[in-house]
């Protein structure tokens, strides 16, 4: 059984193909062709192009002109978020319940607990497809699809890159591999 794969790419290293797009954001860039000027699209859609056909299920996150894709399950979703300071207890209350506030305040690395818990919910969120509106009602505890079980990861890629990836199977898969990072380290998912 092969492993799931997150691929990652900082700006400089994205290999983007207009000439590879898919029809979707082919006609997307069409409308909107100022797209082409922005380092997400370029990465995004450069990791998006290593995808094999059929297209596989997958998700897509970017940030800065880096971007992450991750697939190899029925269900995926990922997120990446760049490491910076920002007032983490005044943000919380808007995406986290009660039980993830008070394990947010146990926590010595306020900054890692913020981003693990932050991109944790977003990549189960994209894994539902749910809607941003129900972002504190996903939690931990959340159900996964019918006949599926959850997994859960989070990496820290280039020291400054915090990734969090969920994925659904009927069983047990490998653990993920990743692949264009430098340097990753594996941390506790929320």
């Amino acid at each position: 059984m092969l492993a799931p794969l997150l691929y990652y790419t900082p700006p400089q290293r994205a290999i983007y193909r207009p000439d590879a797009l898919d029809a979707a954001d082919f006609a997307r860039l069409q409308r909107q062709p100022h797209l082409q000027t922005r380092a997400d699209w370029r990465s995004s859609r450069a990791l998006k192009q290593l995808l094999p056909q059929p297209r596989p299920p997958f998700s897509l996150a970017h940030r800065k002109g880096h971007a992450v894709l991750f697939w190899g399950a029925p269900c995926v979703g990922v997120d990446l978020e760049f490491l910076q300071p920002r007032d983490f207890a005044a943000l919380l209350p808007w995406f986290a319940d009660d039980a993830e506030q008070r394990w947010f305040m146990s926590q010595t690395d306020k900054q890692l607990a913020f981003y693990r818990l932050w991109t944790f919910k977003e990549a189960l969120l994209k894994a539902l497809g749910a809607d941003f509106a129900s972002l504190q009602s996903l939690t931990a505890a959340t159900a996964a699809p019918p006949g599926l079980r959850w997994q859960r990861y989070t990496w820290l890629l280039d020291e400054h890159w915090l990734v969090s990836a969920v994925l659904a199977a009927p069983q047990a898969l490998p653990t993920p591999q990743v692949i264009g990072a430098a340097s990753v380290i594996t941390l506790p998912s929320f």
